[in-house]
């Protein structure tokens, strides 16, 4: 009885011991067997870097080509993309960490934006230097003076991020200290400067009890914060151009719909599986401005040039130097100008492009986190 005991535990040790080695060898070759069979087609990942592409074997790479061949390997083989998102989804959804630290998570499964600089300024840790406050300080009279000569109003308009406008959403380990941050050290130091400032900040802040004016796994506003700049941006520039009116809230039909930005979630390879929904809003009495310039096959990435106009309207010509803030604005700015040009760029900006253009007024937007542009002259 002894040995038959002896027999029969060995025979269950044996079997669980070939089954780890048969359940390793299928886990290695279907790796193998799911690149030849091409499954990675049927999975999206986007990655923010191009992969490693398949090398040649040459007598000139003999000594290099087994670690660029791994390198491929590593980046092509079978269900890779299907166990990178399964890890995303345990880090992220179970355990509310990030693999990527450009974003932080913070409450209510809220998405930040978090690079070195961004963090820092969010905590009131990287003010600008007394000599570069005068830098920007010139660079914004400067273009100021230059468009003042063209008989074109200049206005410097600042797009807050998202931590800006909800810090309550902020990770608790995120204090700011009593210091200014970059946005506000620019307002204080530009007083009596006559140079136009629009801050929407507050204007944000108190449009959330009308809904949610950021989203929640992209860095912009949505189209409901987009609207509450809208208002702020025309009410300011009816004291010189009256007929600038902005479109009341209830002048607009609320649809909701998926969001199509979601530059947090892809930096998290979330993009699959994080989903909200936005408002949208459409005027009742359609749109009049028509594209004289089409825009390009993604308003949201770079698009260098849209042109929009309303035949017959005898309202002012306006120029839009801007970033990806603006996108969601440009609609509705587009009904309340003849001509309006928007140009997706970095400063400094060559005048040459705009002798053409001839704006009544020209209006520089620029993301909060991206403030230290303002040490670079706006024109060449």
């Amino acid at each position: 009885m002894h040995h038959l005991f002896i027999f029969v535990f060995n025979m269950r040790k044996n079997i669980y011991y070939y089954l780890q080695i048969y359940l390793f060898l299928i886990v290695i070759s279907s790796s193998v067997f799911g690149y030849l069979k091409g499954v990675n087609s049927r999975f999206t990942l986007t990655e923010n870097r191009s992969l490693a592409q398949k090398p040649i074997l040459k007598i000139q790479n003999l000594k290099t080509f087994p670690k660029l061949y791994s390198d491929f390997f590593n980046d092509h083989f079978g269900f890779r993309p299907l166990l990178v998102q399964l890890g995303n989804i345990i880090q992220v959804k179970l355990f509310k960490s990030s693999p990527n630290n450009l974003v932080t998570i913070g409450k209510d499964d809220w998405f930040f934006y978090n690079s070195e600089d961004t963090y820092l300024d969010s905590l009131h840790a990287h003010p600008f230097t007394d000599d570069e406050l005068l830098k920007v300080k010139t660079n914004l009279v400067n273009a100021k003076e230059h468009w003042a000569t063209q008989g074109a109003k200049f206005v410097f308009l600042i797009a807050p991020k998202a931590q800006t406008v909800y810090p309550e959403l902020l990770p608790s380990y995120l204090k700011s200290s009593n210091g200014l941050s970059q946005r506000e050290q620019i307002k204080k130091y530009l007083q009596g400067s006559n140079i136009s400032i629009i801050d929407p900040t507050e204007s944000l802040t108190l449009a959330k009890s009308l809904g949610q004016v950021y989203y929640k796994y992209d860095t912009h506003w949505n189209q409901l914060g987009a609207w509450v700049v809208y208002q702020q941006l025309l009410k300011s520039l009816s004291t010189d151009f009256p007929s600038l009116q902005p479109t009341p809230l209830e002048d607009f039909t609320v649809s909701y719909a998926d969001n199509p930005r979601k530059d947090l979630a892809v930096l998290v390879g979330g993009e699959t599986f994080l989903h909200e929904e936005e408002p949208m809003l459409k005027l009742k009495s359609g749109e009049k401005a028509l594209d004289i310039v089409s825009p390009c096959p993604n308003l949201y990435f770079q698009c260098p040039k849209i042109v929009k106009a309303i035949q017959g309207q005898g309202t002012p010509k306006a120029l839009f130097l801007r970033d990806s803030f603006l996108t969601n604005v440009i609609p509705f700015l587009s009904e309340h100008f003849s001509e309006s040009t928007y140009l997706w760029g970095i400063a400094p900006y060559s005048l040459q492009d705009f002798e053409s253009t001839r704006p009544d007024v020209v209006i520089y937007e620029l993301t909060e986190r991206d403030l230290w542009r303002l040490l670079t002259p706006v024109f060449e």
